[in-house]
């Protein structure tokens, strides 16, 4: 959310503030995906939440674009079990797309399906991560 924003936080899911390196795939529309080209695109990850993310972009990616996003979470309590990282792929929408700076914009993504076990690892990843920061 930007500094100028006050009114109220209508998200359903708590988020937190990250500094990730990501990666996206356009999958929809087809003819942005033509234009850019059938490639990963390296990004960075600014907030995560169990709904959805926000990510930087060279590209004006029209809302309602479908993206496929890969990203990497570690839990670092879970040094006892297998269970440590998380490789994730998850599929989402363009919800949002501001600009930042002259090139780049921030583009809100909203998850849309997901597999059980990748939503319950960002929950608890969110939950454990939200005492440290918390984003108002």
């Amino acid at each position: 959310m930007s500094p100028e924003y006050e009114g109220v936080d209508r998200r359903q899911h708590k988020r937190i503030r990250v500094n990730f390196i990501a990666s996206y795939e356009i999958r929809e529309p087809w003819g942005l995906r033509a234009n850019i080209g059938n490639k990963e695109i390296y990004t960075r990850m600014y907030d995560l939440s169990q709904g959805g993310t926000a990510i930087s972009s060279l590209y004006d990616i029209p809302l309602s674009s479908v993206l496929l996003i890969k990203f990497v979470l570690i839990n670092l309590e879970a040094y006892k079990t297998l269970n440590r990282s998380s490789s994730l792929t998850v599929e989402g929408r363009v919800v949002y797309n501001n600009v930042i700076e002259r090139n780049e914009r921030r583009l809100g993504i909203c998850f849309r399906e997901m597999d059980d076990g990748d939503r319950e690892f960002i929950s608890g990843f969110v939950k454990r991560q939200s005492a440290y920061n918390e984003i108002s």
